[in-house]
């Protein structure tokens, strides 16, 4: 099945109109505000040394973040709550009915764009007290006191996530999207924030290693977005470098079989699992869309899995010097330079080399 594009959802001003048309009472013009720019240094270019810990400037930084994000939710919670009474009166037209959904789903996108944003500044919060460098758990734990093992397998999702939470840059709620499809992806309800029991030394430790990105075969993961790979060329976009073509997280998106170019000159890309999960989270059964954060930390709400570079979309070079445009749930093979093109996925496995590393998808 070829994978289309449509429309995209409501802006925050449109959800603010269909709100003040159907008489809603709360408002959420500050929820579009706020998360303003919390950057102190400008991008690095020398290798970072073993990551610091928050200090107090940093920390009033992260808990300032946190009441925000705490607050937005909890105005679009409030929305939901007087959009589900209004669902719940006898008389319900049609027109109403219909109005009634978009604004829910468009709550629904709203937060969840919150969170990615949120989860995004919390990258730049620590790249702020490490010469530029997103989290990278390798960095952290080279005495093995966390995790033992090779230090490059520990750049896992599961361990990236984990460390904010230990570190109080974002809660385990942050981590689950409010329009999460999967069944088998929850919040991480028994996080040990004190010597955690599954590290090597809990006194210790960096991070809970119990905290899990792995929702395949039945198994519960705790994190509902997708990251770029932080491997190879690929990070030095690992990084604060402010570039707004370059996504970093966001809704995690569907396996990618292929890309291929019709005689028109397009890209046409095949879905690996036709009726992907990752469908639902904000489009229908056959198109993706979803909140991506870049890092100049805007959130874009995407509807296209490719774009058009000529009106921005991202793009890479390939071993024909041609810019290309970029999927980004895609490893293309025919970059010009290895893992330089961006790779967004959630990463059960990683490693010194690009095999060691695992991409889950449903």
């Amino acid at each position: 099945m070829n994978i289309k594009s449509i429309r995209r959802g409501f802006t925050v001003v449109e959800l603010l109109a269909l709100v003040g048309v159907i008489g809603v009472g709360a408002s959420v013009a500050s929820v579009s505000m706020g998360l303003g720019s919390i950057r102190t240094n400008t991008p690095a270019t020398a290798s970072p040394s073993t990551p610091s810990q928050p200090e107090d400037a940093t920390d009033k930084k992260i808990e300032a973040i946190r009441k925000q994000l705490d607050t937005m939710r909890k105005q679009i919670d409030g929305i939901e709550s007087e959009l589900d009474g209004l669902q719940a009166q006898n008389e319900k037209p049609a027109g109403l009915l219909s109005a009634l959904g978009k604004a829910r789903a468009s709550a629904r996108q709203l937060k969840d764009a919150t969170q990615v944003r949120g989860i995004q500044q919390s990258f730049i919060i620590w790249a702020n007290q490490n010469q530029g460098q997103y989290p990278l758990p390798s960095k952290v734990d080279k005495a093995g006191e966390t995790v033992a093992g090779d230090a490059a397998a520990k750049d896992t999702t599961a361990n990236i996530f984990s460390m904010l939470v230990y570190n109080g840059y974002v809660s385990p709620e942050i981590c689950i999207s409010p329009a999460e499809a999967n069944p088998n992806i929850k919040v991480c309800d028994n996080y040990e924030f004190d010597q955690p029991k599954t590290a090597v030394k809990p006194a210790m430790a960096l991070w809970d290693p119990a905290f899990s990105a792995d929702f395949a075969n039945g198994k519960t993961g705790n994190v509902s977005y997708g990251h770029i790979q932080p491997f190879g060329g690929r990070t030095k976009l690992w990084a604060d470098t402010f570039n707004a073509a370059e996504p970093v997280i966001g809704n995690r998106g569907p396996q990618i079989q292929s890309v291929t170019r019709n005689p028109q000159g397009s890209l046409v890309l095949k879905s690996q699992i036709p009726d992907s999960i990752t469908y639902l989270i904000h489009g229908d059964r056959e198109s993706w869309q979803g909140n991506l954060a870049y890092n100049d930390g805007h959130v874009a709400f995407e509807t296209t899995l490719v774009g058009d570079i000529d009106n921005g979309w991202p793009a890479y070079v390939n071993k024909e010097d041609k810019r290309t445009p970029d999927v980004f749930f895609f490893d293309e093979q025919d970059a010009k330079e290895p893992s330089t093109n961006i790779y967004i996925g959630i990463f059960t496995k990683s490693g010194k080399a690009l095999e060691d590393w695992t991409a889950i998808w449903d």
